[in-house]
């Protein structure tokens, strides 16, 4: 497998080289290095991603997880908010949030948006996951 990433990284480079602002090079440069536990690099390259593309919600749904994984949380929740602006009904935007604000202790805040999920969307696919989450907070 180490091989395989070290091909995959060498091939990947050699594209950035080339085009750093070309949007899936960054995207898979992100996603690789956080198969390997690199966030930082995952962080950066998921950012260039979406400094490419501003309004590609995946690609800021990436960068999200990516800075997580990263620990820089409230930077995530910046990115989570932005999304939720551009895309109002991104119900899995607002239950990640929820999530990362219980993470970061701000269970009031983490409340709000979940019951707001399941106001909005009683429907939502992980409603039941939420009323979980909210009898436990």
């Amino acid at each position: 497998m180490k091989k395989k990433f070290g091909e995959a990284e060498e091939n990947l480079l050699a594209a950035y080289r080339l085009e750093q602002n070309n949007f899936e090079v960054n995207t898979n440069l992100g996603k690789l290095y956080g198969l390997k536990g690199d966030y930082n690099k995952s962080v950066n390259h998921y950012s260039n991603a979406v400094k490419t593309q501003p309004l590609n919600i995946t690609a800021k749904q990436n960068l999200a997880a990516a800075y997580i994984s990263a620990d820089l949380k409230e930077n995530a929740v910046s990115v989570y908010e932005q999304i939720i602006k551009v895309d109002t009904k991104n119900w899995d935007a607002y239950y990640e949030l929820g999530k990362l604000y219980i993470s970061l202790d701000k269970k009031a805040d983490a409340r709000l948006i979940l019951e707001g999920v399941l106001n909005k969307n009683p429907n939502y696919s992980k409603a039941q996951e939420i009323r979980s989450i909210l009898s436990s907070l």
